[in-house]
């Protein structure tokens, strides 16, 4: 499978403060998988989970970010996350196999979008600043959202208590990437 260049590879992405409340990064290198099929069939959740990837429950993820993370899209519809092309080869042809036979549809989406983790203690306050989607307490570590974040789409996944996962098509990249910065000025 091709290798490629991020959305964001002309941005000098600059340094962070040493004391900063906040911190922007880029993922890179990624692996992407989106696997459709009826998830209230357990026999495909059941080869999915036999295969070395079980699906997440709805609005849900289930692994990190470092090894492997399923999140939950829609109710036939999975983001498959690996923290290499290595991984994502192999879940390819695991998932591939595990599902012959049965109508599902994964295909390599690992060019399609770019990845930002937002981390810190301020992370929510930023986001409020351009977020749709109503944060306070209704964010939970694992939940994934998919809102409008400056008027762009996104997906938002809470990570852990302190960084949060960005999901964002190539197209919106660089808006998003610089509204972030923009609102995070004061927490740097």
């Amino acid at each position: 499978m091709a290798s490629y260049e991020t959305a964001l590879a002309h941005i000098d992405q600059p340094r962070q403060k040493k004391n900063a409340k906040i911190e922007l990064r880029e993922l890179k290198g990624l692996g992407a998988l989106t696997l459709r099929l009826d998830s209230r069939d357990a026999q495909l959740t059941s080869a999915c989970a036999k295969a070395g990837h079980p699906l997440p429950e709805r609005l849900m993820t289930r692994g990190a970010i470092n090894d492997t993370l399923a999140c939950w899209i829609s109710p036939d519809e999975f983001l498959l996350l690996f923290a290499n092309a290595n991984r994502r080869d192999s879940a390819y042809s695991a998932l591939c196999k595990a599902l012959t036979g049965s109508y599902f549809a994964l295909v390599d989406n690992s060019g399609a979008y770019v990845y930002l983790l937002l981390s810190g203690k301020e992370r929510l306050m930023a986001l409020r600043k351009l977020c749709s989607y109503n944060l306070e307490g209704n964010f939970p570590p694992g939940k994934l959202v998919a809102t409008l974040l400056a008027k762009a789409p996104i997906m938002l996944v809470d990570l852990n208590d302190s960084q949060v996962l960005l999901i964002a098509r190539n197209s919106f990249a660089d808006y998003i990437y610089r509204a972030l910065t923009h609102a995070m000025e004061e927490f740097i």
